[in-house]
């Protein structure tokens, strides 16, 4: 009996059981608290009801709640550190996305303001009593996705429409117009009278000069 009560492990008490683990006694308590089978861990007690002593089993079954305890803590602190990264890569995209959306917003100006240009000519007017000294030269731009505009810079006279060429008849039409009000009022502005007297005349007469007076 002595021998066998010699081999026998001795009970511990939670201090022990700390001392052991190499842990904070709080800690051990803490484990003791949360078991799930915690007469796993009192099996071996003893000693009284005042003070519980923990056996062979019990400390392993603290040991693997520890253990378990400092699993969570590692990915809770994983999981935290994990979702700040997230949050400021996501600042970061946000920054970037509305640097962007500032740079996309001034290309978007910069093509309304000035939409791709293209050149062609106007070689007649819809008006047999006028005739062009030389081609109109003319400035073809898109407004919209289905308005264009035909414009002859130097006079200043445009027209729109919602194809190339029914907005070059308009600018035919509205430079004829501009023509006949320019010449039933010449005083009203001589410098587009000029520009007009200068490509524009009628068959049969001589066109003016842009020196002359």
């Amino acid at each position: 009996m002595k021998v066998e009560e010699e081999n026998e492990s001795p009970l511990l008490s939670l201090q022990q059981v700390a001392e052991e683990l190499g842990v904070p006694l709080q800690r051990v308590k803490t484990a003791v608290a949360s078991l799930n089978d915690r007469r796993a861990a009192q099996s071996s007690a003893g000693g009284g009801a005042r003070r519980r002593l923990y056996g062979p089993e019990a400390v392993a079954a603290i040991r693997r709640q520890l253990a378990k305890a400092e699993s969570r803590k590692r990915l809770a602190a994983h999981e935290g550190a994990a979702h700040w990264q997230r949050l400021a890569r996501l600042r970061l995209c946000a920054v970037q996305a509305g640097r962007l959306a500032g740079e996309l917003k001034a290309v978007y100006g910069e093509l309304r303001r000035y939409p791709p240009t293209t050149s062609t000519a106007l070689g007649t007017l819809p008006d047999p009593q006028l005739a062009l000294v030389h081609p109109i030269p003319v400035l073809l731009s898109p407004l919209r996705s289905a308005v264009w505009q035909a414009s002859w810079p130097e006079a200043g006279i445009a027209a729109r429409a919602l194809s190339v060429g029914e907005a070059l008849r308009k600018l035919g039409l509205e430079i004829v117009r501009t023509w006949k009000a320019m010449e039933s009022t010449p005083q009203g502005d001589p410098e587009l009278g000029r520009v007009l007297a200068a490509v524009i005349h009628r068959p049969g007469l001589a066109p003016k000069s842009e020196t002359e007076p």
